[in-house]
């Protein structure tokens, strides 16, 4: 089988926005609305792949609030983006070593491309960003910061922050950047020895 061979789209680190993938329901406390994180709001290269069950690793797991302050909203969608980015790069990490995805299978080849190249993008970024937001929280005031009647939607969007950016220790992240790098690296060496139809001996990554 040859694979494509056209350059890896590396992602973009944006704000996660709430896109035709993405589900919204409405809570009536403040006006708020919670969203919930689409693979293809980590990035546009996912959206043909969320609609394969086997290659969405979100579902709607990761949810976020949004309450109307910009302040607070960026910071819940960013939290919820770094949770979204670490539970997918995990699962596909585990069951590409478990053999349940294959560099020798073309669809498994296309997605484990596009979210290696993305993780090693990305992950760098999240390392220093994950701690960083959540040593922030306890410097927030929503008491001062958002009008009253959106105060216990910033207080719940807090908690819910707080729970998305749990378990982002330095360590684990530093693994896990290892992982998809090893796995970009396999990739790298399949559409070499497709190229060539010539395989290595052994693998170098």
């Amino acid at each position: 089988m040859r694979f494509p061979t056209s350059s890896l789209l590396l992602a973009v680190l944006v704000l996660p926005t709430v896109s035709g993938c993405s589900s919204v329901q409405k809570v009536t406390s403040g006006g708020s609305v919670t969203r919930t994180l689409a693979m293809s709001d980590l990035n546009s290269q996912f959206a043909s792949f969320q609609r394969t069950p086997e290659y969405n690793f979100l579902g709607e797991a990761v949810e976020y609030r949004q309450i109307g302050v910009p302040e607070y909203d960026q910071m819940f969608a960013r939290a919820a983006y770094i949770k979204g980015t670490v539970q997918v790069l995990t699962a596909v990490a585990g069951r590409f070593q478990e053999g349940r995805l294959s560099l020798d299978t073309e669809q498994d080849y296309l997605f484990l491309r596009a979210v290696a190249g993305f993780g090693v993008q990305t992950l760098p970024t999240l390392l220093q960003e994950g701690p960083a937001l959540l040593a922030q929280i306890a410097s927030l005031r929503p008491h001062q910061d958002v009008p009253l009647h959106k105060v216990p939607a910033a207080l719940s969007g807090l908690n819910q922050m707080r729970s998305n950016l749990t378990g982002m220790d330095a360590g684990g992240l530093g693994q896990l950047l290892d992982t998809v790098t090893s796995i970009q690296c396999q990739v790298g060496e399949a559409a070499r020895a497709s190229e060539t139809g010539v395989v290595p001996a052994y693998s170098s990554c």
